[in-house]
């Protein structure tokens, strides 16, 4: 069962949306880099539940926040935007 509450199996896969994809860009570059999701809440300027509703993918992150975490964490602003993880994680 995934994080929505569907049952997967081999026939039916849900697709995984472009915000869950940029989390999953987020945690990688946060895990490669060492930065806590008290780091996160911090730079966004957020609170430690609704930063970590966006760490998880329970909230997407705005266009703003992916350019202030681009920039937070050295790295290209479309390619976060558009999921891409870390040469180093693939």
């Amino acid at each position: 069962m995934n994080r929505n509450g569907f049952i997967l199996d081999a026939m039916t896969t849900p697709t995984t949306t472009l915000g869950d994809r940029v989390a999953a860009a987020v945690r990688a570059h946060m895990g490669w880099q060492r930065k806590s999701v008290a780091d996160l809440a911090k730079v966004l300027g957020l609170g430690a539940k609704a930063a970590r509703r966006r760490y998880n993918g329970a909230q997407e992150f705005s266009l703003y926040e992916v350019e202030r975490l681009a920039d937070w964490l050295e790295v290209d602003k479309y390619d976060l935007a558009a999921g891409r993880l870390p040469e180093h994680a693939a």
